[in-house]
């Protein structure tokens, strides 16, 4: 079977497109047991640099990783749960493999660690970090992952412990003393590094830069912005390359840029497209494939529209037209026909709800490119 080499999903190996700055920084915290949180919009690549650092940090010795996602997580015992079930499988891979002339040793060391240990029958030891109904508080939780750090200093081990969706603690109805236990856990591990990430940026950046919360001021922010116009170009020519024995025509890459904006998710979804024929796409090829996705996305575009203010879906659709690097001007006011106060509010939570960023040149704009497209058409002119 092929590769998917643009995959929409997580990249791995040759799909992987650059991020080495943010690799090797990933890398060195995770290696000083720091914790981290992870700072992007929705579909920029995320979960593709854990999952590549993670492996590339597991291939060393005595390095290890487990990751889970809290996106089920909807109150206290389903969060621990989650956790419990992550935490076995790390301590599956901590707790080295038990021969029988050292099982009295092992056993006595699991003891003093709070870990259930027993002999099963042929199979051999069994172990487990295991709370019953009426111990599943936060402060069993702080302590359930303390006993998952002792493991790893006792065995001489680093440890990587990935909590994605993290931003789903705060939708929870006691979420606070959540934060709270978990954040004494980061505070005290000495032998695991903890990264977190979700899909809400947002709610991410309340939970980790309100001073009013746990986790204030706990963890390294890294920010991950769009991969630029360079690392593109050499990971597109080295694929055109082993795709067609050629380069592609420059213009044709410039033209991916253009319409995508170099949206990661956008980037992968049009070259997979246009990467199937045999030959390299033509300027029209690339155009009715970026056509395609629009309508295929239109929906989603029209939703998230409908679901803001008037205010906030007149600035956006301004935007579109004409990114605008001067937001708060008279003269953006005059064009748009809103107050100035008006307009700060407004595009605050669009940023907030990550519908608008500022590019590497100053200049606001839509994050979905689709949006762009759309409005260029009149797609959009009905609402």
């Amino acid at each position: 079977m092929a590769k998917d080499i643009f995959p929409l999903t997580i990249a791995e190996g040759y799909a992987f497109c650059n991020r080495t700055t943010q690799q090797k920084e990933l890398y060195e915290h995770m290696d000083k047991s720091r914790a981290v949180v992870l700072l992007a919009p929705r579909r920029y690549g995320k979960s593709s640099l854990i999952h590549k650092v993670c492996n590339n940090w597991e291939n060393d010795t005595n390095k290890l990783v487990t990751s889970t996602t809290l996106f089920h997580a909807c109150d206290l015992q389903s969060t621990i749960d989650i956790i419990i079930t992550a935490a076995h499988a790390l301590l599956d891979k901590i707790i080295p493999t038990i021969s029988t002339a050292n099982m009295g040793r092992i056993f006595s060391q699991l003891k003093k660690l709070n870990i259930t240990a027993k002999m099963d029958g042929a199979s051999g030891w069994s172990y487990g970090l295991q709370l019953s109904e009426s111990q599943q508080t936060p402060e069993s939780l702080t302590a359930l992952l303390k006993q998952l750090n002792d493991a790893a200093k006792k065995f001489n081990v680093q440890c990587c412990f990935v909590m994605d969706e993290f931003q789903q603690i705060a939708t929870l109805k006691d979420h606070f003393p959540i934060e709270a236990a978990i954040r004494e856990a980061v505070q005290n591990a000495s032998n695991i590094s903890y990264v977190f990430s979700g899909s809400n940026r947002n709610m991410l950046r309340l939970m980790f830069e309100d001073s009013a919360r746990p986790f204030y001021h706990q963890c390294q922010k890294m920010m991950l912005d769009r991969i630029s116009e360079k690392h593109y170009i050499n990971h597109l020519q080295e694929i055109a390359k082993s795709k067609w024995g050629k380069e592609s025509d420059l213009s044709l890459i410039k033209r991916i840029f253009e319409l995508t904006e170099r949206h990661p998710f956008y980037i992968n979804y049009l070259c997979s497209k246009v990467w199937e024929g045999t030959s390299t796409p033509s300027l029209s090829d690339i155009n009715n494939a970026w056509a395609s996705i629009c309508e295929a996305e239109k929906n989603d575009v029209l939703l998230s529209m409908n679901k803001i203010s008037t205010g906030q879906r007149t600035i956006l659709i301004a935007l579109a037209r004409k990114p605008e690097s001067e937001l708060f001007s008279q003269r953006f006011s005059t064009s748009v026909n809103m107050p100035q106060s008006s307009i700060q509010r407004a595009s605050k939570q669009l940023e907030q709800d990550d519908l608008i960023y500022q590019d590497d040149m100053g200049q606001w704009r839509p994050l979905d490119p689709c949006l762009k497209t759309m409005v260029g058409n009149n797609a959009y002119l009905h609402l």
